[in-house]
């Protein structure tokens, strides 16, 4: 019965992150902004001014969200054949490092900030957050 319930939850949680990433690649690319960035009265754009391109906000993206998408490695698991003896070991492994990842990425991002310089995301994807609609 376990094993059954490990394909559904895989499977909704993959769901859940390609409906997340799409809505912030649909929403930012076409307006610079999603709804939470416009409730706070901020938005994203291109370092040239513009709007930002497709590739621009899935590179931004894949910087902010990779503790996240090596947290959801867990779920291929039961598909790369790790036993039960290994499991710990990888479970551990795993999320320390996406522990230090995310810990990195957020420290980083204060001290941009800080320093008014652009953090590693926006960096990589010829970005800026800038105040304003």
């Amino acid at each position: 019965m376990r094993m059954a319930a490990q394909p559904a939850h895989f499977t909704s949680t993959f769901c859940r992150f390609f409906c997340l990433s799409d809505i912030f690649v649909i929403l930012q690319p076409r307006f610079g902004r999603t709804l939470g960035m416009d409730l706070m009265n901020i938005r994203l754009q291109s370092l040239n001014g513009g709007l930002p391109s497709l590739i621009q906000v899935a590179k931004r993206l894949l910087i902010l969200g990779a503790p996240g998408i090596l947290f959801e490695v867990m779920y291929l698991v039961p598909l790369v054949g790790i036993t039960v003896v290994t499991m710990p070991a990888f479970y551990w492994t795993v999320l320390a490092l996406a522990g230090l990842i995310g810990a990195a990425i957020a420290i980083n991002f204060i001290l941009m900030v800080r320093r008014r310089d652009l953090p590693w995301a926006d960096r990589f994807a010829g970005t800026e957050v800038v105040l304003g609609r």
